[in-house]
């Protein structure tokens, strides 16, 4: 595989109707593999910090946010170099198998509890952790490029997204349901339990990334100019694309809209999410219920992509994002309104936060896609993988911060693992899980109220860059003819 120098890059994705089954389930499936480690680290890894390995809370949030903030930063480099890669296999496809097995090796090691102590043991985490960010970047950030390659069809782009999402969402139900129960099954030694159960997903999860590999077709990308690769230096090429995306960034509104729901959004519905292990434990006395809650929102989820796929194609994908953050909202008011400490109440509403909460991964991968067509009207460059890289920063960037301020709010509300806990801590405990998402759902919402890419805009974006691809070839048909 060779890398090459910069060049702004306009190839037409394919502009087909429809993408075959084959394609559209052969590219989504890696949405499987991907979910067996983002969310075993997700779901599991911050509590495997504190209530395992015996971190405190605010260091096991400083190492889990040194890795994403590492994680966010390599991104966009690993995007622009994928912008610039050139083998027979295409520019994103082969990054499947570069990533693939490196991944899975670090994933077993996250999850290992070495015999280190004290700052030894929170390097030995933040590195590991470090080092499987590296891997996963270098396979994701490539994968999430082809579906803006693969079709500029509006509405075969959230065809994708939701296949995605719900291939995605069964990654995580059987993570969120098997990883306890494999822990469960080894109980005698949880300092190995972890880490077997993690190998078994590592090794599905690779063999989901091959088959990704070798039934999807990347269409050509062309060559880059041939005057640019032997000027630039690759280095200082990647570093100029970098710099040059916060340019894009204020050019491209909608794609800076769609960065600040997602960062807004995910520091706070993320706290549900890592928080139902401790409330499981400490708040419901019932460590083994978490097998049977956790993959609520996995099944949730999978109900309710096809759902909001359905309601952005009656209405918008705005519409129907701003319709989910509602409800993902409303029900947090609901657990913090919520005194049963019942196992059913806690049940019903993890389902609806996570109905609503699953619109959001959905939308912003689906709209997305869309900017990249945007950004190439109004700079023109499409610059795919650099977007996504960017995007997925996004993400990680907001699981930083979200980690941090986890980890100090535990501690400022008195927790301390495998103790038990005042009500003081479990009210602060509840109020981090629900009044946090709520807010955070609010002031996404008013990010996204105003955000311009309907269907009929982007339609005319479409038409835009069809006039523009059609000017050189009347040019070159004139010329001929003269």
């Amino acid at each position: 595989m060779s890398h090459v120098a910069a060049a702004a890059e306009t190839v037409q994705p394919s502009s087909d109707a429809s993408l075959p089954w084959r394609t559209r389930l052969g590219f989504s499936v890696g949405d499987l593999g991907f979910n067996f480690y983002w969310q075993g680290v997700g779901l599991f890894l911050y509590f495997f910090y504190t209530d395992v390995m015996g971190l405190s809370p605010r260091v096991a949030g400083i190492a889990y946010a040194a890795a994403s903030l590492w994680d966010a930063l390599i991104d966009p480099i690993i995007g622009a170099a994928a912008d610039r890669t050139r083998t027979r296999w295409g520019s994103y496809r082969p990054y499947l198998l570069i990533g693939a097995i490196p991944c899975g090796l670090a994933f077993v090691a996250c999850f290992w509890v070495p015999p280190f102590q004290g700052g030894a043991l929170i390097a030995y985490a933040s590195a590991t952790l470090i080092l499987l960010r590296t891997c996963y970047a270098v396979a994701s950030i490539p994968y999430l490029a082809l579906s803006a390659k693969l079709t500029s069809n509006y509405h075969e782009r959230g065809m994708l997204a939701a296949l995605r999402m719900m291939f995605a969402t069964v990654g995580a139900l059987i993570v969120a349901y098997g990883m306890p129960s494999l822990v469960q099954l080894a109980a005698d030694d949880p300092n190995t339990a972890w880490s077997r159960a993690a190998l078994l997903f590592a090794a599905a999860a690779t063999v989901v990334l091959f088959v990704t590999f070798l039934v999807v077709r990347e269409p050509d990308s062309g060559p880059l100019p041939t005057e640019r690769n032997d000027a630039v230096p690759v280095l200082h090429s990647l570093a100029r694309d970098v710099g040059h995306f916060w340019g894009i960034l204020r050019r491209n509104r909608p794609l800076a809209q769609l960065f600040t729901v997602i960062i807004v959004g995910y520091v706070a519905s993320q706290m549900y999410a890592k928080c139902i292990l401790y409330w499981c434990k400490y708040g419901l006395h019932d460590e083994q219920f978490v097998k049977y809650v956790l993959p609520i929102p996995a099944f949730a989820a999978l109900i309710a992509a096809p759902f909001w796929t359905w309601l952005s194609r009656r209405t918008s994908k705005r519409e129907a994002w701003l319709i989910a953050l509602a409800v993902a909202s409303a029900s947090c008011l609901a657990f913090v309104l919520d005194d049963s400490r019942s196992t059913t109440s806690m049940l019903i509403i993890t389902c609806f936060v996570a109905f609503g909460l699953a619109c959001t991964p959905l939308m912003f991968f689906a709209m997305i896609p869309d900017t990249v067509d945007y950004n190439e009207v109004v700079t023109g460059r499409r610059d795919e993988a650099k977007i996504f890289g960017f995007a997925v920063f996004a993400q990680k960037l907001a699981l930083a911060v979200n980690a941090v301020v986890l980890g100090q709010l535990l501690e400022l509300s008195g927790f301390v693992a495998n103790q038990e806990q005042t009500e003081g801590t479990l009210l602060g405990l509840k109020l981090i899980m629900g009044l946090i998402p709520a807010v955070g759902g609010v002031l996404a919402a008013a990010v996204l109220w105003r955000y311009p890419l309907d269907a009929k805009r982007h339609g005319q974006v479409l038409e835009t860059l069809d006039q523009r691809r059609r000017q050189p070839r009347a040019v070159d048909v004139q010329a001929q003819e003269s």
